[in-house]
């Protein structure tokens, strides 16, 4: 039997969920690698002895806060993807879903990021843009030719970032001070990948 099954399952999701909170929140600030166990309970204001009870050590906590992260942006694609039969809806509805997630969520972001600048060049990255389903959005539209003929996995990637930088400018107060909206975003990238039907 592992330790963190001894705990009572309600406390320790609730334990768990603050753990991966206050580690986030130490990503954010730019702890990725940095962050020690003391620092994440601190955080998660949970005593440091209680996380071998829920997490055997630092590199499970991370391993499954990766796991975390991951599945609930590609659960927010997945549901997106579903709302909707015609093309152009669904990627609007992807590209507002990832965003209220973003928004919502603002460490997540760096989470992703940093994440990713470590592992540059090796294998496990967690950029939402190489998610099956989001690449698949692109990968169908091409077939139906609602979308110009442009690689996929490239398209996942500029729309990612394209959520990613309204995201930003959302949290920044940027929509605030200047004349423009977070729709004109995903607008502009319609227009400029859409293949001129409106499927």
């Amino acid at each position: 039997m592992t330790a963190h099954k001894t705990l009572h399952p309600i406390n320790a999701t609730l334990e768990r969920n603050a753990l991966y909170d206050a580690s986030l929140r130490l990503v954010k600030d730019g702890k990725f690698q940095a962050m020690s166990v003391t620092e994440i309970a601190y955080m998660a204001r949970i005593s440091e002895g209680a996380i071998p009870f829920i997490f055997e050590s630092r590199e499970r906590l991370v391993t499954d806060l990766i796991e975390h992260v991951t599945s609930q942006i590609t659960k927010t694609i997945e549901d997106a993807v579903k709302k909707s039969t015609s093309y152009k809806r669904r990627f609007f509805d992807v590209w507002y879903a990832l965003y209220e997630h973003y928004t919502k969520n603002p460490n997540v972001i760096a989470f992703i990021e940093q994440f990713d600048n470590i592992n540059k060049n090796k294998t496990g990255s967690i950029h939402p843009a190489s998610t099956e389903a989001l690449i698949e959005l692109f990968k169908k539209a091409q077939i139906g030719e609602v979308i110009k003929p442009v690689n996929a996995e490239t398209l996942a990637y500029i729309f990612h970032e394209n959520v990613v930088t309204a995201a930003k400018m959302h949290a920044s107060k940027l929509f605030v001070d200047v004349n423009f909206a977070p729709q004109q975003l995903p607008e502009m990238l319609w227009a400029s990948i859409s293949a001129g039907n409106n499927n």
